[in-house]
């Protein structure tokens, strides 16, 4: 009888983030702490100057318009995601921390998975604009939580 395989997650847990050191629960906790006050932050920020671009109405050719395309400002946030983060590669590489990139297993499953996700995040923007602005900052900002969820659970990520 063949013996039975331990179950495994479908991808490898990457520490990467976390050194070799023992490190306290607390000092977990508090750099947990700082990177969710962070997301939200930016979330946040993104959100408000997302409401000021999408509620402001421009002049064009003597008519009031307002600007309606969803989509360039999800390409605007993505081009700005590749921008800072490898601004910030680099700069861990010109203080001698280099980063090892990580091979993807699916390199077709990624790049479907993202051009998703720059797709449904225009809709869905467009979808909540008749929600009130509370409503919508905080749908904008939860939207994290599950991703942090499923992390911990599943992966058991730190």
């Amino acid at each position: 009888m063949p013996a039975r395989r331990a179950h495994r997650p479908p991808f490898k847990k990457l520490d990467t983030a976390v050194s070799n050191t023992t490190t306290s629960a607390l000092v977990y906790l508090g750099q947990l702490a700082f990177v969710v006050a962070g997301l939200y932050a930016c979330f946040f920020s993104w959100s408000v100057v997302h409401e000021k671009i999408a509620a402001h109405r421009y002049i064009v050719d003597g008519e009031e318009k307002r600007f309606s395309s969803f989509f360039v400002n999800a390409l605007c946030m993505a081009l700005g995601g590749i921008t800072v983060s490898s601004a910030c590669m680099m700069g861990l590489q010109v203080i001698g921390r280099p980063v090892q990139l990580v091979s993807v297993p699916k390199p077709r499953l990624l790049v479907g998975v993202g051009c998703t996700m720059a797709i449904v995040t225009p809709l869905s923007l467009l979808s909540a604009k008749g929600l009130s602005y509370p409503v919508y900052l905080t749908l904008v900002m939860c939207k994290m939580v599950p991703s942090v969820v499923v992390g911990k659970l599943w992966y058991g990520a730190k």
